[in-house]
């Protein structure tokens, strides 16, 4: 999990600017090109949400975008546990079958293992 810290100055940080402020950010990570992406994705959505809200504060647009952000994050959470009970589904009916000694084939009914839905 990264975890960030707006600096004043040091050796190992990265510029960047995020709607129009400038920040020198550290982070566990060494990885700079991480951090640009992370801050221009978030310059990109308080520019989307200022758009959207007109005219209000910068604090006010930040919340927005957090908003934006935090209902991306929950919905790719929510896309996650689906797969993975999914694939659990899969897993579970493609033992069983082992166990019980029958190959799976495209022409059984019952309890064979449906096809993958498509990932995208």
């Amino acid at each position: 999990m990264l975890s960030y810290e707006i600096l004043m100055a040091r050796d190992n940080s990265t510029l960047v600017t995020i709607y129009d402020h400038s920040f020198k950010i550290a982070s566990d990570s060494a990885d700079s090109a991480h951090i640009l992406k992370a801050a221009d994705y978030l310059d990109q959505m308080m520019r989307s949400a200022a758009e959207s809200a007109g005219r209000r504060s910068s604090l006010d647009i930040a919340i927005l975008a957090a908003m934006e952000v935090a209902e991306k994050v929950l919905e790719t959470r929510r896309n996650k546990e689906s797969l993975l009970s999914e694939a659990d589904e899969r897993i579970s009916a493609f033992t069983r079958q082992l166990e019980e000694g029958d190959t799976p084939s495209a022409d059984q009914e019952g309890d064979s293992i449906p096809p993958p839905r498509p990932r995208f």
